[in-house]
């Protein structure tokens, strides 16, 4: 499959990106709404286990246009037939955290996966802090292999900053917690979110 432009992405999906992000938000605010000494007793990545059931569970009933799709261990949300998307915990380098399976790969590689019926993967995650604390930023990528092609930043007003070929070659600590590490255009510039009622008129 080709690599879709940034700009036709924000087009084509606006109407979805703010419910793309409240269910990113909505799945941490889960995580923190369980007992403290639950919290505690979870290592990193059974933390982010149990985040990404909660952004499946918000993400399950606000996108509800979508075709959902499971794979395995991947669950998919697929727009407009066009636009396959799943969750994910991001690093610093706003790639998505862990080992990849071969389907993964497939699927960072924009390869069609059987019986999805998609032209372009996607994928939304959080960054969180140092600590491991507070989500600092909620993204969405096209991912291209081992990098990304661009990603775009979602902000409580609308879609902050482009990031265009972003990283070549990138290694890190996917263990480590640390705060984002992408690179920013010089531009500030914000597309305003485009409600769904906007989007039908």
């Amino acid at each position: 499959m080709a690599l879709v432009n940034h700009s036709t992405a924000i087009q084509e999906m606006n109407s979805y990106l703010s419910l793309i992000r409240s269910s990113l938000l909505g799945g941490w605010a889960m995580w923190e709404e369980l007992p403290d000494r639950h919290r505690m007793a979870m290592n990193p990545s059974a933390r982010a286990a149990a985040v990404h059931s909660f952004i499946i569970d918000c993400a399950s009933r606000m996108l509800l246009e979508a075709d959902v799709f499971d794979l395995s261990t991947l669950k998919l949300f697929v727009l407009k037939n066009k636009y396959s998307l799943r969750f994910k915990k991001f690093d610093g380098y706003l790639i998505s955290k862990n080992q990849p399976t071969s389907q993964v790969e497939s699927y960072r590689k924009q390869e069609q996966l059987p019986g999805v019926p998609s032209l372009h993967n996607l994928e939304a995650g959080y960054v969180l802090d140092e600590l491991g604390q507070k989500v600092l930023s909620t993204h969405i990528v096209c991912p291209n292999g081992k990098s990304n092609y661009w990603a775009m930043e979602l902000k409580e007003d609308g879609v902050s900053e482009i990031f265009v070929d972003m990283f070549d070659n990138v290694e890190n600590d996917s263990n480590s917690e640390q705060p984002a590490k992408f690179r920013r255009k010089k531009s500030g510039i914000i597309v305003p979110f485009e409600s769904k009622d906007d989007h039908s008129a």
